[in-house]
């Protein structure tokens, strides 16, 4: 054991409050983040699940990261197996390594923490003797088959309701094939590629999926956690008045996402971040989110204010995470109620024709000098084919709303190689920039200083489930 790597993840628990350590558990899951910890620490996923697992009895679970550029210089140097953060442990000597990943471009990382940790990184060269190797997180959804083969299972869906699904199985059954077949007979959540046989057509693109078990399902659903009220049915409550439906529908027990762990090292580690909640209703043909996620559900505004009153003494400072912070039909509570607890408020991102009056009020209160909008493009046209229903002048009028609270700075996330585009529609980008420019720099005069535009142009990447995914 490196004396160097010990020291260097003892200096980062050293900083961090909240997190659990426990070598007697009966069932020890390293929970494995396929990038470094300041970058780790910043995903919400990893909190939840973190919180999650070890809220089951006799559970433990412990931390592990893609090592630092010095630490992976002396785990490569000293020939170290990769070791768990809270009590640098082996991870190869873990009941289950579970990666959470949230991007398709960490899929590398997986198979390079793998071979770090001395665990076989192919599926079908592990024996009974090498830890249950598990993949789960946003990229679940998504397209988990670039990694199949490194797996033993992927669990589809959200983690409320799988992680104790999956502690039930493993602690019900006693060898490896029998906990995944267990798992996977559940019909939804769980995927174990090994248990699919693979049919080509001649061409090499695939035909079908052939189960070669009994009791498999030819197909696995994704698995939702649905005691959250679902957004639609909540707003329509609240704006007819049906206080009786709206109140059972808010005194459901329901689990918030939220930091964890204290961490202030880490990226945003100076804030709580709170997720509010999941999917959107709005049908953006590009948009995984959307639809992975359907039906759109939120988290009640008395238990998002019930953990920001839990961490008020650690920060003043609060990320709410939505797809769409505005959609939230509490929202003016959670920011009322916030701003009275003096939280400094900021949001993961803004649905530009939701940008409320208030929601403005509370940024600039927070002294958040830079929003982040999605016009997708600089064509109206174009925005309707991606089912984006704004128009340009309502995106210059919304963003002059903003530059006039001295907010000059905002960050604008558009596409290029959308379905349909003409050389016409890139034209209108530069269009829409230059006019959201001087609407910029005319509130800036008033405020004596210069604002900042910055575009982020991406590449279309087609996103399964999703209608545009062909």
């Amino acid at each position: 054991m490196s004396k160097r790597i010990v020291e260097s993840y003892k200096k980062k628990l050293a900083s961090e409050e909240g997190y659990t350590t426990s070598r007697t558990a009966s069932l020890r899951i390293a929970l494995c983040y396929p990038n470094t910890h300041a970058i780790g620490m910043a995903n919400l996923g990893l909190h939840t699940m973190y919180e999650l697992f070890n809220s089951i009895p006799d559970v433990a679970c412990e931390r592990v990261f893609l090592p630092d550029a010095d630490e992976l210089a002396d785990y490569e140097k000293g020939g170290t197996p990769l070791m768990s953060l809270e009590t640098q442990s082996r991870v190869r000597d873990f009941d289950v390594v579970a990666f959470s990943i949230s991007f398709e471009t960490d899929y590398l990382n997986m198979a390079r923490m793998l071979q770090l940790a001395g665990i076989p990184v192919w599926s079908r060269d592990r024996t009974h003797y090498d830890p249950l190797v598990i993949m789960g997180g946003a990229a679940s959804f998504l397209n988990p088959e670039p990694i199949a083969d490194f797996t033993d299972l992927i669990a589809v869906g959200e983690g409320e309701i799988l992680a104790h699904q999956l502690v039930d199985g493993i602690v019900e059954n006693e060898s490896k094939e029998d906990i995944l077949l267990a798992l996977a007979r559940i019909g939804r959540g769980f995927y174990v590629p090994a248990f699919y046989d693979v049919i080509y057509n001649d061409d090499g693109t695939v035909f079908d999926y052939l189960p070669n078990q009994e009791g498999i399902p030819r197909r696995v659903g994704r698995a939702l956690a649905a005691v959250n009220p679902k957004e639609g049915t909540l707003r329509r409550a609240l704006k007819r008045g049906e206080t009786e439906l709206a109140d059972f529908l808010l005194s459901q027990e329901t689990f918030c996402p939220s930091t964890s762990i204290w961490s202030p090292n880490a990226e945003m580690g100076e804030r709580l971040l709170v997720e509010i909640s999941r999917g959107c209703s709005q049908g953006c043909r590009f948009c995984w989110a959307g639809y992975n996620y359907y039906p759109p559900r939120v988290v009640p505004a008395k238990d998002i204010l019930a953990k920001a009153r839990e961490w008020r003494h650690k920060t003043d400072r609060i990320g709410l995470v939505s797809t769409a912070v505005c959609d939230h039909p509490e929202i003016s509570t959670i920011l009322r109620e916030l701003r009275a607890m003096d939280y400094r408020i900021s949001v993961s991102s803004l649905r530009l024709d939701q940008i409320s009056d208030e929601l403005l009020d509370a940024l600039v209160e927070s002294r958040d000098q830079q929003i982040a909008v999605a016009p997708e493009t600089g064509s109206d046209r174009l925005r309707r084919v991606i089912n984006k229903n704004l128009t340009n002048d309502e995106i210059v009028d919304i963003c002059g709303a903003v530059f006039d609270r001295g907010m000059l700075s905002v960050k604008l996330y558009m596409m290029v190689g959308l379905p349909t585009e003409t050389q016409e529609d890139l034209d209108e980008m530069f269009v829409l920039v230059e006019r959201i420019k001087n609407r910029l720099l005319e509130a800036g005069k008033r405020f004596g200083r210069a604002g900042k535009i910055i575009p982020s142009l991406n590449g279309f990447v087609p996103k399964p489930n999703t209608p545009l995914q062909w």
